[in-house]
């Protein structure tokens, strides 16, 4: 890799880390161990360029791992959130708690009721997204 391409590379560092959901980014060092490498064209100074990108088998396994932890994660979330969603569901459906609870009482549950909502609602699209992966 030559000096040019290597210090636009570092400029972006953290994009690329952030991007490929990396630990780190090492360049222009011999990675050893197994690994994939793929030739991959990058822009540099306005002309494409062809550098060779290595990622160890062991990172890749890494962010699977952290890929299926997050995943599990959100399925706890979502269960969470369809319990809270459901109690608040009850209350708003019962025709004493309407008939009987305070007015501020009666918004406060609403309000929680739209928020679990919109919470399920964001987390079933990232787990939606996870799972395309």
């Amino acid at each position: 890799m030559d000096e040019e391409t290597k210090k636009i590379l570092q400029k972006y560092d953290a994009l690329i880390k952030n991007f490929a959901t990396l630990s780190y980014v090492t360049f222009g060092k011999e990675i050893p161990g197994p690994k994939i490498a793929s030739p991959t064209y990058v822009f540099v100074g306005g002309n494409s360029k062809i550098i060779n990108v290595e990622i160890p088998l062991e990172d890749i396994t890494t962010t699977e791992s952290g890929i299926t932890k997050k995943i599990l994660q959100l399925e706890k979330r979502l269960g969470e959130l369809s319990e809270q969603i459901e109690k608040r569901h009850k209350k708003l459906s019962s025709p004493d708690f309407i008939a009987k609870a305070p007015p501020d009482v009666k918004e406060k549950t609403r309000k929680e009721f739209e928020d679990y909502r919109l919470e399920h609602e964001k987390a079933s699209q990232e787990l939606q997204r996870l799972r395309a992966m």
